[in-house]
């Protein structure tokens, strides 16, 4: 039944955003190259426009769906062919209104083949750099006093009530900047300063975000939007707290939330996205509130939060998330993410691990955690408070228990454990004693070195302090002496034990793309059920009473 609600979760999701996840068919090209003639048309590469900005203008007097084909170079919001030398006004960006795609990583009118396109070795970069002068900075919190960002414009990329889609593909956007303020109106201050959404159908493909800061969604916002990201890299993007103008070293917002994305009323789908070593001060990567989040196959990696959490933060929206991997995300609290409010959520085959914080917490909603590794985290695996319901199945649950157990549920919520390896069996959770209900402890569970490929670890930097330890990933695949999936050789192996986590899920879930012999019972841990799924062995985990 989980399976199927699942499914048509996503199938709702797809109807939902169907028209976004294709761009319309272009009825005009026109094509951008900084290297383009002075009086350019716009209407081949030979009579290229030399500024974006000339090509959205005239493609907001067409009428038709636009395609924007823009050559390898770097373009600022402020330049045109009125001001080739740029004005300076921070409040410029590149804004689209109607039917518009624009594509980048061209190599343009000086080559053989102008259409050829590749968009890392022919990178096309909108920069919100108007004065050509951004020291690059090694950490995102650098970003917050780094002098040669103050003349940043504020948003790179506007989209406005933009009908029926806009698409943003093979670009890279960085250098959008706001320090924020607060204000009566937006408490946040500016946001988005890489992207800024609102209203609005859009598609983002194989872009970078890179360096962008805002008081909230450092890199976008979006603001009742229906969007599709996919295949895109967020790094080293900053969300900081809003301060009163005239008291500048006064916080007054909370936090600044979502260092790589801010979504509000917005359904947001995500596909292979990276998130890495983005800072805010709650919700490190992505904040999403009263919409809807899918995420598969996406990769959370050191990323952090002076609150929390350091990497998701979801209220009072819809939540599914798949194949996604949680590495080193870090918070004060909890380190990966936190669910508040949230209706029916799922997390299936994910993998969360050097964690600093709860790796999971959530707060008055329902989740289902279901085939995930949890492991290494300092802090509790999954915490469960506020009137919360949590089930988890097939799980692997272990590790490193530095600052917390490794479940952890308060009176008047409720954890389900069903056919999972939790390290310390009920003894691994912490409950409300005086409330019996707070644990619900299900068939199948076992407690076992679960024989990991090569667990990973936290290293101590050369130093005796915890707090400058950095977490190293592992391979969490399972052993078996009949074949183990080796990512690195791209191959299957043998090894010369078997985990006992090999067929040890629940016998009614569907072992799904487990390749063959799989025993007909799914394997426990993130890739059970999946097509990398260890092959079945001799050796099976003891259930525990």
């Amino acid at each position: 039944m989980r399976r199927i609600v699942q499914q048509l979760a996503f199938v709702a999701a797809a109807f939902l955003l169907g028209a976004v996840t294709t761009p319309a068919t272009a009825q005009r090209i026109f094509y951008v190259d900084d290297d383009g003639p002075p009086l350019g048309d716009g209407m081949s590469w030979s009579t290229a426009y030399r500024f974006l900005q000339d090509a959205l203008a005239d493609a907001g007097l067409v009428g038709e769906s636009v395609e924007i084909r823009v050559a390898q170079g770097t373009y600022r919001p402020d330049w045109s062919k009125a001001c080739p030398h740029g004005t300076g006004n921070r409040l410029a960006t590149f804004r689209l209104t109607g039917n518009i795609a624009i594509c980048g990583g061209y190599a343009g009118c000086g080559a053989v083949e102008p259409n050829v396109r590749d968009t890392t070795t022919l990178a096309t970069v909108l920069s919100g750099d108007l004065a050509d002068d951004d020291v690059d900075v090694d950490q995102a919190i650098d970003l917050l006093d780094e002098a040669s960002r103050f003349e940043n414009c504020q948003h790179v990329v506007t989209v406005s009530y933009a009908e029926p889609n806009s698409v943003l593909d093979g670009l890279t956007i960085t250098g959008g900047y706001e320090r924020p303020v607060y204000s009566r109106e937006d408490a946040w201050g500016p946001v988005g300063g890489g992207l800024y959404a609102e209203h609005s159908k859009v598609t983002v493909r194989d872009c970078r975000f890179v360096a962008n800061m805002a008081g909230g969604g450092g890199a976008v916002r979006t603001d009742h939007c229906q969007v599709t990201v996919a295949d895109c890299i967020f790094e080293r993007n900053l969300a900081v707290p809003a301060y009163d103008l005239s008291r500048p070293n006064v916080r007054i917002a909370a936090y600044g939330g979502g260092g790589a994305m801010l979504n509000y009323s917005s359904s947001v789908q995500l596909c292979t996205c990276t998130f890495k070593a983005n800072t805010a001060g709650g919700a490190g990567a992505v904040s999403t509130a009263q919409g809807a989040l899918f995420a598969e196959d996406c990769s959370f990696l050191y990323n952090s939060a002076g609150f929390e959490p350091g990497a998701v933060f979801n209220g009072h929206c819809v939540v599914d998330i798949a194949r996604c991997i949680f590495v080193g995300n870090s918070a004060d609290s909890t380190g990966a993410m936190m669910n508040i409010s949230v209706t029916a959520s799922t997390l299936t085959n994910c993998i969360f691990a050097g964690t600093r914080g709860c790796a999971v917490s959530n707060l008055g909603s329902t989740l289902t955690i279901a085939n995930c590794t949890i492991v290494d985290n300092r802090g509790s695996g999954v915490g469960s408070g506020g009137d919360s319901r949590v089930t988890l199945a097939n799980c692997i649950i272990r590790g490193d228990r530095y600052d917390g157990p490794r479940l952890g549920s308060s009176k008047g919520s409720q954890v389900y454990v069903t056919h999972c390896n939790l390290e310390g069996g009920r003894g691994g959770v912490a409950r409300d004693t005086h409330d019996p209900h707070t644990l619900q402890w299900g068939p199948g569970n076992i407690d076992v070195a679960p024989l990991f490929a090569a667990p990973g670890y936290w290293d101590p930097n050369g130093t005796w302090e915890k707090d400058d330890d950095f977490f190293v990933l592992g391979d969490y695949h399972l052993k078996s002496q009949t074949g183990r999936w080796d990512p690195n050789s791209a191959n299957w192996v043998a090894d010369d034990v078997t985990s006992p986590c090999i067929d040890a899920g629940d016998p009614d879930s569907p072992v799904g793309d487990e390749p063959a012999p799989n025993g007909g019972i799914i394997n426990m841990g993130a890739y059970g059920g999946a097509a990398e799924a260890s092959k079945s062995g001799s050796d099976v985990g003891t259930a525990l009473d």
